[in-house]
């Protein structure tokens, strides 16, 4: 409610404190002298601070993902070395020195400017292992890797408990549909930005960054990124911005999309719930933009889906249809298909895999806020599916909304290539912030053209969806590229 009280967050802290201590219980890491208060600043020993936050991320993504894959199977890391299993006691993960040079690689290839931003939970004072046992104590954690600049550390004094209530409470005045003509949103959104944003702020303007990829930590990945705010403008007014769930787990190779064909499916009816009568106009709208197959109504099965993947190596597979990322394993999570449903856990029976899957899109799911299983289960969706990259909703939007969004994220991927993942999406976003994507009545007008909606998405009026909560919830999780 509008009446409750804020957390504690901003207030508590007057200057972000910016120290450095040890990284980890090692005698070979020397101890840092403590540094400006409320500075950016170089860190001697970053390689020790990526290996950390990588080895934590890596194997909890991991570990969960593990109950969706067949016997003898593992998923593959992005390390240098392939197909490795993932376990806590043996690890291999990405490293500095690959990180820096997988971006430079990628800014070549596509000239947008990158960086990465770990926001991580570390231990408190008393040494706790942060992987184990989670304190509401622990404090939340910055680093900054780009191309080719010195990677970037702050440790905040804001805790774990603090940052994820008003995490919370920055998704939930977001996401309330009662609430998209007001904007109760801002305040949270802007402490948010405060924290996870405006300490690199300053590095990241002077490197020029475009395109920010976050690697987040529990209760953190459920957050729409693209509604942070920094006072003035939106995050996507300035960054291309993405999720992944660990750098080891993405897979970074840049692939032009401009000759990629596209398996489009959906349905519109489902027999435990409710109705998407949008379907049709988004499927159809896709469908011109591309040279694909199109699996409508009762072709959208999992024999049908199976089979046109093993038929055609398909670089996109869209799916018009109800998720659920819920709580617990793999197999408490779905894809609703016409006439059956598809657990998380079955998802690699569709083979994307093999070859990867350079995007895979859901466009009508949900992910349960602030639990951790289903967190995992929506940023490791493209990991387990094996898609280079996801983009999925973090709660139901309008159907008229969904598909005036998803037709303009595929338009600029057709029509502006090369162009990233990202970007496109951030272009579509935009489009809807600005009021270019709108109902009239019975019409969806978009940024080129307009389309006939059903009947029952018909509109009293205009009806446009600039508000964040109608094109925030579209996360883009994996590569950028």
């Amino acid at each position: 409610p509008t009446s409750e009280d804020p957390p504690p967050i901003l207030e508590e802290l007057p200057e972000i404190e910016a120290c450095i201590t040890d990284c980890q219980t090692d005698t070979n890491v020397s101890q840092e002298p403590e540094l400006v208060r409320g500075a950016t600043n170089p860190l001697s020993t970053p390689e020790v601070v990526m290996q950390r936050f990588e080895e934590k991320l890596t194997t909890e993504v991991g570990e969960y993902l593990k109950s969706g894959l067949a016997e003898g199977e593992s998923l593959p890391t992005y390390n240098g070395q392939s197909n490795q299993v993932i376990t806590s006691q043996s690890l291999t993960v990405a490293d500095l020195p690959t990180a820096q040079d997988t971006l430079l690689r990628v800014q070549g290839q596509t000239g947008q400017r990158p960086a990465l931003i770990y926001a991580v939970f570390g231990a408190d004072d008393t040494g706790a292992d942060v992987l184990q046992s989670p304190k509401p104590s622990d404090p939340l954690e910055l680093l900054l890797i780009t191309a080719d600049g010195t990677p970037k550390y702050i440790r905040l004094s804001a805790t774990r408990q603090e940052v994820l209530k008003l995490a919370q409470r920055f998704r939930r005045q977001v996401a309330n549909p009662s609430r998209v003509v007001g904007n109760t949103y801002l305040r949270p959104a802007q402490q948010l930005y405060d924290l996870l944003i405006a300490p690199l702020a300053a590095e990241l303007e002077a490197q020029n960054i475009d395109t920010i990829s976050f690697i987040t930590d529990a209760g953190l990945r459920s957050v729409p990124l693209a509604a942070l705010h920094d006072g003035e403008n939106f995050i996507i007014e300035n960054y291309n911005v993405g999720l992944m769930p660990s750098l080891s787990l993405t897979d970074l190779t840049y692939q032009d999309l401009s000759n990629v064909s596209a398996l489009v499916a959906g349905t519109s009816a489902f027999a435990n719930q409710s109705s998407l009568p949008g379907v049709p106009v988004e499927l159809n709208a896709i469908s011109s933009e591309w040279r694909s197959t199109v699996l409508q109504g009762d072709a959208f099965s999992l024999t049908k889906l199976t089979m046109e993947r093993q038929q055609s190596p398909y670089g996109i597979i869209h799916l018009a249809t109800h998720g659920e990322f819920n709580v617990g394993d793999l197999s408490k999570s779905y894809l609703y298909l016409h006439n059956e449903r598809l657990k998380l856990d079955q998802l690699r029976t569709l083979g994307l895999n093999r070859p990867a899957v350079e995007l895979l899109t859901l466009s009508a799911c949900q992910t349960a806020l602030g639990n951790r299983s289903a967190e995992l289960g929506f940023a490791g969706f493209a990991v387990l599916a094996g898609a280079k990259t996801s983009v999925a909703s973090l709660w139901n939007v309008s159907d008229q909304a969904s598909a005036g969004l998803m037709i303009e994220f595929y338009r600029q991927l057709q029509e502006n290539q090369p162009i990233i993942k990202a970007e496109a999406l951030r272009e579509a976003q935009l489009a809807m912030l600005r009021g270019e994507i709108f109902v009239d009545g019975d019409r969806l007008n978009g940024v080129t053209e307009s389309r006939q909606l059903p009947a029952e998405l018909a509109a009293n009026g205009q009806v446009d969806f600039s508000h964040p909560y109608y094109w925030s919830a579209f996360s883009l999780v994996g590569s950028p590229w």
